[in-house]
């Protein structure tokens, strides 16, 4: 099979050119100055675009958006928060089990400290809550949610407003005292991998990954590997923000 198919190269390389050549070598000579200026046309073309694609940070992105519908028809999120609440944890729970049975959505899971949702029949959402000396922890963990590109923003917008309201549920101790993890797992691989990497060849490359501290000053951080971007912000609108500019290529590096 694979003599065949080295055989079937060979001739569509070398035996085809010569003998379309032999067929149409008048015409060709006659129109050499057309051909001639057309093959040096895209030779400057394909040498211009591979040196901006190579040394330009902005025509990189602006391919790849571009790309981005064709590429990665969505991405998958994993969310996770915690938030230390001045209630009591049975009240907290309570409120949060009538919330979700107000939403229709169906209680898997329940315990005094614990319970599992399905949200919406698309998503699980794991809430656990803990009793510290001051004040009660409240963590809650998503299973994966599937976001397609062209509903980015819709389901992006559904999200924060799910947080939102869980939050105002809560009662925050401090606002500033609250920590929100968005996992982004990409069907291929992730852009930016590709651009701060694509000097260094893949094979020489055991592991990688790469913290960001991100230059608004609010403590912001994003974290880079092959396949995935991890993003962790104090606040839930800043997080789903960046997550929407980093996935539509968007972002300020």
């Amino acid at each position: 099979m694979k003599v065949k198919s080295n055989l079937l190269i060979i001739i569509v390389l070398f035996v085809l050119p010569l003998f379309l050549y032999f067929i149409f070598r008048v015409q060709i000579v006659n129109q050499w100055n057309n051909i001639e200026s057309l093959l040096f046309l895209l030779s400057y073309v394909s040498t211009t675009y591979l040196y901006l694609y190579t040394k330009n940070k902005k025509f990189y992105f602006f391919i790849h958006r571009l790309l981005l519908y064709l590429k990665y028809d969505h991405t998958t999120w994993l969310i996770s928060f915690n938030i230390n609440s001045s209630c009591e944890i049975e009240n907290v729970l309570e409120s949060i089990e009538n919330y979700f049975i107000s939403k229709n959505c169906v209680i898997k899971q329940k315990s005094s400290i614990n319970m599992e949702v399905l949200y919406n029949n698309s998503f699980l959402i794991k809430i656990s809550a803990k009793k510290e000396e001051d004040s009660n922890l409240v963590f809650f963990s998503t299973s994966r949610i599937v976001v397609p590109i062209k509903q980015l923003n819709k389901k992006s917008n559904e999200i924060s407003c799910l947080i939102e309201e869980l939050q105002l549920l809560i009662r925050p101790n401090n606002l500033n005292d609250k920590i929100f993890e968005i996992d982004v797992e990409y069907s291929g691989r992730s852009p930016y991998y590709s651009y701060w990497l694509k000097k260094m060849p893949e094979e020489l490359i055991s592991s990688f990954n790469c913290t960001i501290k991100l230059p608004d000053k609010n403590g912001d951080l994003i974290r880079v590997n092959k396949n995935h971007i991890i993003i962790k912000s104090s606040n839930c609108s800043r997080l789903l923000n960046i997550t929407k500019d980093y996935i539509s290529l968007q972002a300020k590096l």
